[in-house]
C-alpha cells in the first residue's frame, strides 16, 4: 500500500482492525468527561461512544466540536490566539504522475519558500494525478498578491528547481486554487489547510489527549508528525493504564 498522508495511513489502519472498531465516516461533535471517569462521545449521526480515554488528532479550536467541562488553558488560549502567518494550497493536476516515473515521491520541503512542502494527492483509483503546493510565510503571503499568471509562473519555476535534476517537468492541465485565505499557525492537513493551532505539546486534560501537530511540527512532513505525536498519545495511554493497574495491585 502506498501511504501518501495522514488520512490513507488512518485508513490502512482501520482495514486491518475488526469490523466496526473504527467510524471514519463519524464526526464527533461533543466530547463529555463526566465524574465516573468515562468520556461520551456524540457524533453528528445522532449516535453516542462511552470510552475511558480520548484522542484528539485534530487542531484546535474546532469550530464543530465541544467540551464539557471546557478545559482552562484551551479556553484562555480562544481568548489570547492571534493568527501568526499565512497559509494557502494549490493544486496542480497532470495527465500522468511525472514523479512517480523516475521513483519520486512527490514529497518536496523548502526552507525559504514561498513553496513549503509538496505533496502527491493524486487519487490513482480514479486516474487522478496531482501534486499539492502548501504556500506560507511572508514570501508566500508576497506570492499570493501576485496576479495569477505570476503566481503560477513562479509555482512551476519552484517545481522544476527542485525536481528537475531528476525528470521533465510537463506543464499541469490545471490549476486548482482555494477560494479563501487561510491565517494560521501551522501547515494542517493537506485535504484543507483550515484548522487553528493555539500552541505546541497540548498536555492531557483530565481524560483527553491532544495529538494535533504545533509549531515545531511545521517542517516535518505530515505523515512523519503523524507518526510521531501518534507514538507519544500512545505512551501517554500506556503510561496511564498502567498507574491504574499498579494502583489497584497496591490495594489487593
Amino acid at each position: 500500500m502506498r501511504i501518501q498522508k495522514p488520512q490513507t495511513l488512518c485508513e490502512a489502519h482501520a482495514q486491518r482492525l475488526d469490523r466496526g472498531s473504527v467510524f471514519l465516516s463519524q464526526r464527533v461533535i461533543h466530547i463529555d468527561q463526566r465524574p465516573d471517569s468515562k468520556c461520551v462521545l456524540s457524533t453528528t449521526a445522532g449516535e453516542t461512544f462511552v470510552c475511558l480515554r480520548v484522542i484528539m488528532a485534530l487542531q484546535m479550536p474546532a469550530e464543530h466540536l465541544d467540551f464539557t467541562p471546557l478545559p482552562g488553558s484551551f479556553n484562555q488560549g480562544l481568548q489570547d490566539y492571534e493568527p501568526l502567518s499565512f497559509c494557502y494550497q494549490t493544486t496542480l493536476v497532470y495527465d500522468q504522475p511525472w514523479w512517480r516515473t523516475k521513483g519520486l515521491s512527490g514529497y518536496s520541503q523548502s526552507t525559504e519558500g514561498p513553496i513549503w512542502e509538496t505533496y502527491d494527492t493524486s487519487s490513482y483509483d480514479d486516474g487522478v494525478y496531482t501534486l499539492t503546493c502548501i504556500v506560507a510565510g511572508e514570501s508566500g503571503h508576497e506570492l499570493w498578491n501576485k496576479n495569477l499568471i505570476e503566481r503560477r509562473d513562479t509555482i512551476l519555476t519552484h517545481l522544476k528547481d527542485v525536481f528537475s535534476m531528476y525528470t521533465a517537468i510537463p506543464d499541469p492541465v490545471l490549476r486548482i486554487e482555494p477560494k479563501g485565505t487561510v491565517l494560521t499557525r501551522s501547515i494542517s492537513n493537506i485535504t484543507g489547510p483550515e484548522g487553528l493551532v493555539i500552541a505546541d505539546g497540548w498536555k492531557v486534560k483530565g481524560r483527553v489527549h491532544f495529538a494535533a501537530p504545533g509549531l515545531k511540527f511545521m517542517r516535518k512532513s505530515h505523515l512523519e508528525a503523524a507518526l510521531c505525536l501518534g507514538s507519544r498519545v500512545a505512551e501517554e495511554i500506556r503510561t496511564s493504564v498502567m498507574s491504574m493497574e499498579e494502583t489497584i495491585l497496591s490495594k489487593l
